[in-house]
């Protein structure tokens, strides 16, 4: 099934095109991708997670967005609202990149007392909270 956010995923991921040396290319259907993107319903585990290149082949790539009538973010991204920065960001994940300081909203609700460094803000850097 068809992503619904596929436009915003793909100025996501342009953004990253923009700033480093990846292209990316649509998998046809059918093809296997090496990023994935899908959404879940359940308020467990946070609005979005993804996974670093770390695990196991089954889990690379994917990036998984929070949906559902508490939490509407992710329900329609679009550019500069929190949802498209939310993408951008779990992409960011995908492609290796860990937040700035040592804090995880799946552990709690993170706030900017939990940065190391006066700098770990959204201003900055998109892979802060």
């Amino acid at each position: 099934k068809k992503f619904p956010h596929s436009s915003q995923a793909k100025l996501s991921l342009q953004s990253w095109a923009d700033v480093t040396n990846i292209h990316f290319v649509d998998a046809g259907q059918g093809d296997q991708g090496d990023l994935t993107f899908g959404n879940f319903s359940s308020s467990v585990g946070g609005a979005a997670f993804a996974f670093l290149p770390d695990v196991p082949d089954a889990l690379k790539g994917q990036s998984w967005y929070l949906i559902n009538s508490s939490y509407s973010a992710n329900v329609n991204p679009a550019n500069g609202n929190y949802g498209r920065q939310t993408l951008t960001h779990e992409i960011g994940h995908t492609l290796g990149l860990s937040h700035p300081g040592d804090y995880n909203a799946g552990e709690g609700d993170p706030t900017y007392a939990d940065a190391t460094y006066a700098e770990d803000t959204r201003a900055y850097s998109v892979m802060s909270y």
